[in-house]
């Protein structure tokens, strides 16, 4: 298996002096290619600092984060942020959606940062996915959509839309890019049963097209969904199953 995400003796400590929170303690983590990875934890436990060290929101930690073979704490700003829109894909549990703009726009976002247009492009998850990235912004952006069951919603203001339908506008966002890995915070969180299932669904498809996703959630129930379950507690790793 490809090792794409190790993590050697990394904590967090938020404050200075006699205020300090560990949040994470000398975290050991390797993530192969493909993994469906669930974290769990009660709430304080670290999973939310976790993730957002893994997607490189945030670098003041301390220990090693190799990502794709790279030292991401030797990285620029600018280089994170590239590393951000191109690697990662965000999908969290209030959808962080623009509720003015049409699913066309919100899912859009990303090809404009990444300054995609219409220029042909290659991408290492290209081989991976069913995306073609010699298609221009337009048609991948339906195609997305079409996969995800609401191209019929193009142009539609999200804040008409129903909570499951935001949900698959956000990973319609978080996906558009090719994105090899796509983190999760509670996706399922602010959903009824039926749409939380469908989620679900869509993320197990998008692991077996090969994308890699690591999901945090409260949900015990779903960890039997993901090939690999780790649970942690005051900010330390307190057990792990594959």
């Amino acid at each position: 298996m490809n090792k794409i995400i190790e993590l050697k003796k990394v904590s967090r400590i938020y404050g200075k002096g006699g205020n300090q929170l560990r949040a994470l303690s000398d975290i050991d983590l390797a993530i192969n290619q493909g993994d469906f990875v669930c974290i769990t934890g009660n709430s304080g436990s670290g999973k939310s600092t976790l993730l957002n060290i893994l997607g490189c929101m945030d670098r003041d930690y301390v220990g090693e984060y190799i990502l794709n073979g790279n030292e991401v704490h030797n990285m620029s700003r600018n280089q994170l942020a590239k590393l951000r829109n191109s690697t990662f894909g965000f999908v969290v549990q209030d959808y962080a959606l623009i509720d003015y703009y049409t699913v066309y726009k919100n899912v859009e976002i990303p090809l404009i940062y990444r300054k995609a247009g219409n220029a042909a492009q290659t991408h290492p998850a290209e081989t991976m996915v069913h995306h073609d990235f010699r298609l221009n912004r337009k048609q991948r952006i339906m195609q997305t959509l079409q996969e995800l069951g609401i191209k019929d919603k193009s142009h539609q203001p999200v804040r008409e839309l129903s909570g499951g339908q935001k949900q698959r506008t956000a990973i319609a966002r978080a996906i558009v890019n090719g994105a090899e890995i796509i983190l999760a915070d509670e996706p399922t969180g602010a959903l009824d049963t039926h749409n939380g299932e469908q989620v679900m669904a869509i993320l197990e498809k998008l692991n077996r097209q090969g994308r890699t996703i690591i999901m945090v959630t409260h949900n015990l129930e779903l960890t039997g969904r993901c090939n690999r379950h780790i649970q942690l507690e005051n900010g330390m790793m307190a057990a792990q199953k594959t």
